[in-house]
């Protein structure tokens, strides 16, 4: 949902979330811009449902994309990869520039979560993380494959937190 202050960063498994890729034309914060998201929501451990949106980067399709994503994941946090520095600060950025409002949801770094719960990785690449977790068909360039192995990277990080 949005409102006025960002979500805060959490760190803790709860069993219903969304789990995000924000696709972006580029991989510098200040100069990135939204091109798609895909999204999966899960709720006890479930996939339910799948978001997908795509639109060229600054275009005004970006507008339609977001707004289908913020009702698609209502008041459920969110998990992803490099949200913390990443993700959700370009999300901000739009929504703000958009309408004036943030999104509001907490969040959940799987980048973060894993250095902090996997010691002595030789990186904490989302590819190495699909590795040390032997997921299959993990193929970043593939729809909602970045999506899907979150889940896998997040269901397997919460048995490490308990």
């Amino acid at each position: 949902m949005l409102g006025n202050a960002a979500g805060r960063k959490i760190v803790l498994y709860t069993p219903d979330y969304i789990a995000v890729r924000i696709r972006t034309n580029g991989s510098m914060l200040e100069y990135a811009d939204i091109d798609g998201i895909d999204a999966i929501k899960v709720e006890r451990g479930i996939r339910l449902d799948e978001y997908m949106g795509r639109a060229g980067a600054g275009t005004a399709e970006t507008k339609n994309i977001l707004s289908a994503f913020i009702d698609f994941i209502g008041d459920l946090p969110l998990v992803g990869y490099n949200l913390d520095e990443f993700g959700m600060k370009i999300l901000c950025r739009e929504t703000e520039r958009i309408w004036g409002k943030v999104p509001d949801n907490e969040y959940i770094d799987i980048l973060q979560l894993s250095k902090a719960f996997i010691p002595g990785l030789e990186d904490y690449s989302l590819e190495t993380l699909a590795q040390h977790y032997e997921i299959e068909n993990f193929d970043p360039y593939r729809d909602m494959s970045i999506s899907r192995a979150i889940i896998k990277i997040y269901e397997n990080l919460g048995h490490e937190m308990i």
